[in-house]
């Protein structure tokens, strides 16, 4: 499982995940050396036994059909784990159906002392889809094994895939937010827009064309600098 207060880990251990109640209900249980061990991941620097584990539960359960709700708990210990990570780490979700169209979630995660929040609305229909995240992450929160999803952030991200027709696809994210981990030390309350626009318009099976934009206003965080790049292009494909 994979929330805001537990990421990717490579551990060596035992791990259990069930469903019960007619699959109302589904829990993840572990426990683990983090590395892996002597015989568990070969990546560099990973070879060392460390002592330090990671053990955790992930509970989850869907009461109805338009709702489910989750909880996880994970525990960190040992003479090797960093000492700015807090041993225990908690996270709270709630997923709603509103409609066929819509869907809502809020999460919330707490590492001992800090929180992060983190709320998503998705709203799809034929042609058209639209991804809505809020995310408020305290500069100082850390996840059971580091720094977690955009750490230190406040702000907003929209993502828009469209088909308005069969030969004309067109994808745009927009993401405004506050930088409060490497703020920019001459105005540390501006806000960093990144803009993208993909159109990928098919002319035949084998010919296509590309135009695209960029934009990357950072002005808020430690090394301000501003960017945009247009683009067009055409792709043949030749038999």
């Amino acid at each position: 499982f994979n929330n805001l207060t537990f990421t990717t880990a490579y551990l060596r251990g035992v791990m259990l995940e069930s469903p019960v109640l007619n699959k109302k209900i589904d829990y993840t249980v572990f426990w683990g050396r983090e590395g892996g061990g002597r015989y568990g991941n070969l990546s560099p620097g990973l070879g060392k036994i460390r002592d330090s584990f990671l053990s955790g539960m992930d509970f989850n359960y869907s009461p109805f059909l338009k709702q489910s709700y989750g909880f996880s708990v994970i525990h960190g210990w040992g003479r090797d784990r960093p000492t700015n990570l807090n041993p225990y780490n908690y996270d709270l979700y709630a997923d709603a159906k509103v409609s066929d169209k819509q869907k809502l979630r809020y999460e919330i995660a707490n590492d001992s002392q800090k929180f992060a929040h983190l709320f998503t609305s998705t709203y799809s229909v034929p042609k058209f889809h639209l991804t809505t995240e809020i995310r408020n992450i305290d500069k100082a929160f850390q996840t059971a094994i580091g720094s977690g999803y955009r750490h230190g952030q406040l702000g907003t991200l929209f993502y828009l895939f469209t088909t308005p027709t069969e030969k004309l696809n067109i994808t745009s994210r927009l993401d405004v937010y506050q930088d409060r981990l490497f703020p920019s030390s001459k105005s540390p309350n501006i806000w960093n827009e990144d803009f993208d626009w993909n159109a990928n318009y098919t002319i035949d099976p084998a010919t296509s064309l590309m135009l695209n934009y960029t934009l990357q206003n950072e002005l808020g965080r430690l090394g301000p600098f501003r960017y945009y790049s247009p683009g067009t292009g055409l792709n043949r494909t030749f038999d």
